[in-house]
């Protein structure tokens, strides 16, 4: 009895050993990993390493763990854990993606946060998770009309095969973290749900499908109800109206279109981008300030108006908020007209490129070396500016 405990134990830990070695040989650091290691104890940096590898499952990480490797989210420049593999290939075949959910539903087991700001590109595992499930599901369920090659893209049939993964998107999609964006999307970070919005203008943004009509795809697809989850309200009615008055956006770009020449390829991965600096934000927001006011003014109209509203949110942005989003833009074009029509009556008259009638006489050659001929340009200079 004692000798088969201890065979056990031996090949436990043979095990254990095994997938150390496996685990280091496959971790290729990139530059910013490696400088994470700098000033670090040799205990950290293998626990920094044993669980980066692309291919890593979820049966090796708990052998890792109860090895006595807790530190699942410990954090580094370039990220947790987490984080790190919510950035790498997700669609590579069947058994793939599900060895890769399995392995996120591990780490969130673990304690991994799901809120955890990258120190650099300032997004969170939520985020990044959530967008990507949201272009695969748009992409397979053909919601919306797109220019991708539907055989880059396996299936997301494995959510609803297995209710855990899809219980695990549900927590992913309603987790409360915000990054640190000053977007005026937001009004306070942009949230799990804001990115995920973000992200459908800009992979579908040649879509005839509207935000709220997308998402509202999605959320059904996932089985979240928003209405139990009233704090995702607010934010969803203010990301639509943001989009519709055609403000800027600044928010961070999680990397989730590559382009080839002509081509838009959405990627297996994601590549995080730097996110703008704090002056050409606010630059951006000095230029949209006067429709910023007008976004927090229709908020204020807009909660007075959902309080009192009997129905679904859905059924709300069906209503109110469509009829007063076309009253909003019917102003805006009366008022463009008026004021064409106003400095028309002053003599103003704007010119585009093609307004500009072609000079129909020569200019005479001024001799070279001439002051003539330095004048000439300097004025040709001044006209182009």
């Amino acid at each position: 009895m004692i000798a088969a405990f201890g065979e056990t134990r031996r090949a436990e830990i043979v095990l254990v050993i095994e997938c150390i070695v496996r685990q280091v040989e496959n971790t290729l650091p990139t530059e910013h990993e490696i400088s994470d290691l700098e000033d670090s104890s040799e205990l950290l940096v293998e626990q920094a390493m044993l669980y980066r590898p692309w291919r890593l499952q979820a049966c090796n990480a708990e052998r890792l763990f109860n090895a006595g490797f807790r530190d699942v989210d410990q954090p580094k420049k370039s990220g947790t854990n987490l984080w790190y593999h919510a950035t790498q290939h997700f669609d590579w075949d069947d058994r793939h993606r599900v060895e890769k959910l399995e392995l996120v539903q591990w780490f969130i087991n673990k304690g991994a946060r799901l809120d955890a700001l990258h120190s650099c590109y300032k997004t969170t595992p939520a985020q990044l998770l959530a967008e990507r499930m949201a272009i695969r599901i748009i992409l397979r369920e053909k919601i919306v009309p797109h220019d991708f090659r539907l055989n880059f893209h396996d299936s997301v049939n494995s959510i609803h095969q297995q209710p855990t993964f899809q219980s695990l998107y549900g927590k992913v999609f309603t987790s409360g973290g915000t990054d640190d964006c000053i977007c005026e999307c937001n009004s306070s970070g942009c949230s799990v749900i804001g990115s995920v919005l973000r992200t459908l203008t800009q992979v579908f943004d040649s879509a005839k499908v509207s935000l709220d009509h997308m998402l509202h795809a999605i959320l059904n697809w996932l089985s979240i109800d928003i209405d139990s989850h009233p704090r995702m309200v607010p934010q969803i009615i203010r990301f639509i109206t943001f989009e519709k008055l055609k403000l800027t956006h600044t928010c961070h770009d999680h990397g989730h279109l590559l382009n080839f020449g002509s081509f838009r390829v959405w990627g297996y991965g994601c590549e995080p981008k730097q996110p703008l600096l704090e002056h050409e934000v606010l630059d951006i927001h000095f230029i949209d300030q006067g429709d910023i006011r007008l976004l927090e003014e229709l908020m204020v109209e807009f909660e007075t108006q959902r309080r009192d509203c009997s129905g679904s949110t859905w059924s709300f942005i069906d209503g109110y908020w469509t009829d007063r989003m076309h009253q909003i833009d019917e102003g805006k074009t009366k008022s463009h007209a008026y004021h064409a029509e106003k400095n028309k009556d002053l003599g103003v008259h704007f010119h585009g490129p093609c307004d500009l009638e072609p000079e129909t006489e020569s200019r005479p050659v001024t001799e070279k070396g001439t002051w003539e001929l330095f004048e000439e340009e300097i004025a040709d200079i001044m006209r182009m500016e």
